[in-house]
């Protein structure tokens, strides 16, 4: 008779191997369950401690008690919270981490919490009674501010614009600039529009800032991003001036003050935020200066008499520069905006003077320093879409005047400065004495005037704001008229060549002449300076520069919704 068979005798040895089995999945389950439970617990401690962050943003003088109380009704918090009120820069040059510091201009609390959980498996197999889990939150709640600084509602020469921004004058002649100073450009609107032309829908708005396009593609994109009530003559000129094909880095136009990090069109769905906007003409204006990479040489029409051709010389000796790049501001307090440094060349000819011999060249130089505004204080009292009011620091430019030796290579140099320039030849004389001598006698001319700068705290209303209300500050003094303020400057000085004869045997006959030359000269320049300030006004208001004064328009506010940012 046979033996049973060999597997027989193995089947005592299977229960041993699935009762091991059964306890390492008892175990692995009970480790999920316990992972799960600090997961779950984990999310719900960070969801309260948001929520505390978010209420306590926006009042942080009472972070302490709101805050507390809202981490009690939400659940059990183990020990004592950590709550901060303090100050967030939403700066992309700072590490996330060094953004939010204690105290400081308070608009941000930061809230930490701890919960200890109590485990089921790591407890019975030894492990501690109870797990800490902890979170951390920073809310600010900053009220922003969209004003602009430079050409304000003034009426921009069309033909110089043209020139800056690469077009020719005819291409944009007859463009309403009227209807773009009147105009708002919503600028979180032009940024979405923006990155999905240039395929960036994905990403965040640093990346957009970083990004480089042309003028064209921000001009034809800020037509679709004009705010609602804009005038139609807004979108055609912003349409006629798309055809420009010079590149600028975005960033280098464009400052959001707030939140780069997030993603494009996160803003979507919060008006406040996408109905703050810029001036369109400034936006305009910044673009050019950004864009004329070389100086613009302009014809200037002159209907003085006397005066036979005028041309002119534009250059941004440095572009417009803030917290928010360009002469726009967009952001919360302490925001600035800045126009630019221009200069520029007026090369005038001057039909000859009685018995001059020849036409009179006289090269004009022009300088203005930058003005800047600053946003000191957003005031949301009562109820924010009527009772909002901003407070704005503006300062105007030193602007200087002269007449002076210059040559374009000079001029052309954006490092160069300018004390005070040589004395110019413009008139030489020569007087025959008959079987005497003849006698050559040079007028040299130079002259000096300057715009100091002024000062002026402004206040913005809502209805301010709704009506575009600009406002104005005058360095004073020579203001307006800076140009024609050097024919009360002039410095006339002669040279006189005698060939060989004595200078006091001809100084009776030469005095009588000398006075008259000099007289005929301050008669002939002074109307011809007195004309060309409205000629310069609008020459470097295509630079977004009045000189001697500031324009500063609101352009919208948005008072503090508060919002994670940490």
């Amino acid at each position: 008779m046979t033996g049973q068979p060999a597997h027989d005798g193995e089947a005592g040895a299977i229960a041993p191997l699935v009762a091991l089995l059964l306890a390492s999945f008892c175990g692995f389950a009970g480790l999920a369950v316990d992972m799960g439970l600090l997961q779950y617990q984990r999310r719900s401690l960070q969801a309260s401690v948001d929520a505390a962050a978010l209420s306590a943003a926006r009042a942080p003088a009472q972070a302490q008690v709101i805050a507390t109380s809202i981490l009690a009704r939400n659940g059990t918090v183990s020990g004592t919270p950590t709550i901060v009120a303090g100050n967030y820069a939403d700066n992309p040059a700072l590490a996330p981490a060094q953004r939010f510091l204690p105290g400081g201009v308070l608009n941000a609390v930061r809230v930490t919490a701890r919960r200890d959980v109590q485990l089921g498996l790591t407890r019975v197999l030894g492990g501690p009674a109870t797990t800490p889990v902890n979170a951390t939150a920073v809310a600010a709640a900053q009220a922003v501010a969209g004003f602009n600084i430079g050409s304000g509602v003034a009426s921009v020469n069309g033909g110089v614009l043209g020139q800056f921004l690469g077009l020719g004058s005819a291409s944009i002649t007859g463009v309403s600039y009227t209807g773009l100073a009147q105009a708002n450009v919503r600028v979180l609107a032009l940024g979405d529009a923006l990155a999905a032309q240039l395929g960036l829908s994905a990403g965040t708005y640093q990346q957009l800032l970083n990004s480089q396009a042309t003028i064209g593609q921000i001009m034809g994109v800020a037509a679709s991003a004009l705010a609602p009530a804009s005038p139609a003559a807004a979108a055609t000129s912003l349409n006629l001036l798309a055809q420009s094909t010079r590149t600028i880095r975005v960033g280098d136009l464009l400052g959001l003050a707030f939140h780069q990090t997030r993603q494009i069109g996160d803003f979507t769905a919060d008006q406040s935020y996408m109905n703050l906007g810029v001036n369109a003409l400034d936006l305009v204006t910044a673009a050019a200066t950004l864009g004329g990479a070389n100086a613009a040489t302009l014809p200037v029409g002159l209907t003085v008499p006397g005066v036979a051709t005028a041309t002119t010389r534009v250059m941004a000796i440095e572009p417009p520069q803030g917290t928010a790049p360009g002469a726009i501001g967009m952001g919360p307090v302490g925001t600035r905006a800045q126009t630019a440094q221009v200069r520029a060349l007026i090369s005038l000819q001057l039909l000859p003077l009685p018995g001059s011999g020849g036409v009179i060249n006289l090269p004009l130089l022009v300088e203005a320093a930058p003005a800047q505004a600053e946003l000191r204080d957003v005031s949301c009292q009562g109820e924010p879409g009527t009772d909002t009011t901003l407070h704005i620091q503006a300062t105007t430019g030193v602007a200087r005047a002269q007449i002076g030796q210059i040559t374009a290579a000079q001029f052309a140099n954006a490092g160069q400065t300018f004390g005070t320039l040589a004395p110019v030849p413009i008139v030489t004389i020569q007087l025959v004495i008959p079987l005497v001598t003849t006698i050559d006698i040079t007028v040299n001319l130079q002259a000096l005037a300057t715009v100091g700068t002024g000062s002026r705290d402004l206040t913005f209303t809502t209805n301010d704001i709704a009506a575009r209300t600009a406002q104005t500050v005058s360095s004073g003094g020579l203001a307006g008229s800076l140009i024609g303020s050097l024919g009360s400057n002039l410095i006339l000085t002669t040279s006189i060549n005698l060939h060989g004869v004595s200078l006091s045997l001809v100084s009776a006959l030469l005095d009588p002449v000398v006075t008259a030359l000099l007289s005929s000269v301050v008669t002939a320049l002074k109307p011809v300076l007195n004309s060309l300030d409205g000629t310069l006004d609008q020459v470097l208001a295509a630079a977004g520069v009045r000189v001697g004064f500031a324009d500063v328009l609101a352009t919208g506010t948005r008072c503090g919704i508060s919002a994670l940012v940490l």
